[in-house]
């Protein structure tokens, strides 16, 4: 190990700070120890004296490396990649590599971050306008103006990644880019952007989700994010020294339903709506609200993968009424629309569930745990396709299917329902999702995701072995009865 990591390392810094969290990842990645020390920014204390002897600009993070103090997360990150040179390089060798990292970085960093303003930045906006504060147009204006202008420079920033064609952002290995990108994305999750619309970015995502230096740099891993340590499990009488606990856990859980609501706004709508119908206007459905929560915590917007929560619902209520025993599901990812199927069916039902991730479907199993349904469940970690064609195999599996969901890879949903129909019996119906695909499906898109399932709907249209509608519920459904094989 490099003598110098026996240097004091502090890194002043916030949770909710995405620069912080570019700074902790570098750090890790390089494996150099450090000490933190949090800034707490909702109470102002960057103005504070002691801190503005630290950074006159009253700004997060900072680093002090080698007895000096360094501003700005992409100076920083550059000099621990020139102070710590034998350890894994942040940047990339070569002069056109170096540039395109360049490229990456000062889009997010100019180009995205400085947009997502918080909000005492945006009230002293308002007052400069001479607006009224306590109105909420204004905000609902820059914050429809923000989302625009987010989703078309990760559009460009998608185009950028793109071109490396491997797992990271510049590659095979984790780069600086990385650094800026993931924080990026989860700060993005806010303005209800769902990253899955964005493949080299999704694809990114996913490959920094499984390394250690992302994991323990996400925004609730942090020591001063709420409730890091708190259980809520004091009861009444406990005494003032676990009545903050109790507090803070609290507030933890309302944070994470916070990013949950935000990230699925995309698809389940207003708030307020979402929350009446989750609360008051039907049943809960077991285990789905601690399975979302656990997808977003451990998953940050991938999660956004899940099925929407009125789909759930609709879930739910179809294998009721069906009195389905017999399911197919293909996708299970984190389990949300498993929970639901499996509420629906009788307590004899058996779920058949397709997917090819141990990592998303261990939360699945959790959820299923929960509620006492893990044998009821026969999950199989395959290609849903060659998995389908493999049921068709099994003795007296043929016409016994009572109901099917699919909403895994979108481009193969045509194949699925040519594999999935012989298994189905005459009534039997296929639900799939994301058939409008965030709009792109009206609006004519070209890309892959969209052709398909605009080619997917026009053949269940014309299909004579079923009878098929189209519904705009949760990213659009398409229900498809099968008719007896004639």
């Amino acid at each position: 190990m490099d003598s110098a990591l026996g240097s004091d390392v502090t890194l002043y810094g916030n949770w909710r700070s995405s620069s912080t969290h570019r700074v902790a990842i570098a750090l890790r990645l390089k494996g150099i120890p450090f000490r933190y020390v949090a800034v707490d920014l909702s109470h102002g204390a960057q103005n504070e004296a002691s801190f503005r002897a630290v950074n006159p600009g009253a700004q997060v993070p900072v680093l002090v490396l080698d007895g000096e103090t360094l501003t700005q997360s992409t100076a920083i990150l550059e000099a621990l990649d020139e102070r710590f040179p034998n350890h894994p390089r942040l940047m990339p060798e070569g002069v056109l590599p170096r540039a395109r990292a360049r490229e990456i970085v000062q889009l997010v960093n100019s180009g995205m971050q400085p947009f997502q303003l918080p909000s005492s930045v945006r009230k002293r906006m308002t007052d400069a306008f001479g607006l009224d504060q306590h109105q909420d147009g204004p905000d609902r204006a820059y914050r429809a103006f923000t989302t625009e202008h987010l989703r078309a420079t990760l559009a460009e920033l998608d185009r950028l990644v793109a071109r490396t064609g491997g797992p990271f952002a510049l590659g095979d290995t984790p780069s600086i880019a990385d650094c800026l990108i993931v924080p990026q994305l989860d700060a993005s999750v806010p303005f209800g952007i769902d990253i899955n619309g964005y493949p080299a970015l999704s694809r990114t995502y996913e490959a920094c989700a499984k390394i250690a230096a992302f994991q323990d740099s996400k925004s609730h891993t942090f020591p001063d994010a709420p409730a890091r340590d708190a259980t809520p499990s004091a009861g009444p009488g406990a005494g003032a020294a676990q009545s903050d606990s109790v507090r803070t856990a609290v507030a933890a859980v309302a944070e994470l339903a916070r990013v949950v609501a935000d990230g699925m706004a995309y698809k389940e709508g207003d708030e307020a709506t979402a929350r009446y119908l989750a609360d008051k206007a039907n049943n809960p459905i077991p285990g789905i609200e601690l399975a979302r929560a656990e997808a977003f915590r451990r998953f940050g917007p991938v999660a956004t993968k899940a099925s929407s929560y009125e789909v759930c619902l609709f879930l739910r209520w179809l294998a009721e009424v069906m009195g389905a025993r017999t399911v197919v599901e293909v996708g299970v990812f984190t389990g949300s629309s498993s929970l639901a199927l499996l509420a629906g069916m009788p307590r004899d039902g058996r779920l058949t569930a397709f997917d090819v991730s141990h990592e998303y479907t261990d939360v699945a199993r959790q959820g299923w745990a929960s509620i006492g349904a893990t044998e009821r469940v026969d999950l199989r970690l395959v290609d849903a396709h060659e998995g389908l064609l493999a049921m068709q195999r099994e003795p007296g599996r043929l016409g016994t299917v009572d109901l099917a969901y699919v909403d895994g890879l979108n481009t193969q949903y045509q194949a699925n329902h040519e594999a999935i129909l012989p298994l189905m019996r005459p009534g039997g119906v296929i639900v799939y999702d994301n058939v409008l695909w965030k709009g792109r499906v009206v609006a004519g898109d070209t890309d892959a995701q969209s052709t398909h399932l605009r080619e997917l709907n026009a053949m269940l249209a014309l299909d004579p072995r079923v009878s098929s509608t189209v519904l705009s519920l949760g990213d659009g459904l398409a229900l498809a009865v099968c008719h007896a094989a004639s």
